[in-house]
């Protein structure tokens, strides 16, 4: 299912005309229940619109580089959507929506 839902989520956002490198459903999330959209100007609008396209993920994290995401994410701002999470009609918790804001370029030093 993630390599799936990988190519349907990154071609929905390409045909809505945003730019984006990369999605992934990684395997350590059960393939569906997490996405990580990697883009080089990440915005709220890409966030809505992967969590209104797959209403099966949990959580969208949505960075310019995702693969240091956390690490983006202790730096930087970000912004943080929630919903409901409805499965089999029930609301079971919530769903969470990141996008990383990278508004401040640090000069990476090590001592």
């Amino acid at each position: 299912m993630s390599l799936q839902n990988e190519f349907l989520i990154f071609q929905h956002l390409i045909n809505l005309g945003f730019e984006v490198n990369d999605v992934s459903c990684p395997h350590g999330a059960f393939g569906e229940f997490l996405t990580l959209v990697e883009t080089p100007i990440p915005s709220s609008e890409i966030l809505h619109a992967t969590l209104n396209f797959d209403k099966r993920t949990k959580i969208v994290v949505v960075a310019q580089n995702i693969k240091s995401a956390l690490k983006e994410l202790s730096i930087f701002d970000f912004e943080v959507h929630t919903e409901p999470y409805i499965k089999r009609g029930k609301r079971q918790g919530e769903r969470l929506g990141i996008v990383v804001n990278r508004t401040i370029e640090y000069q990476w030093t090590e001592y």
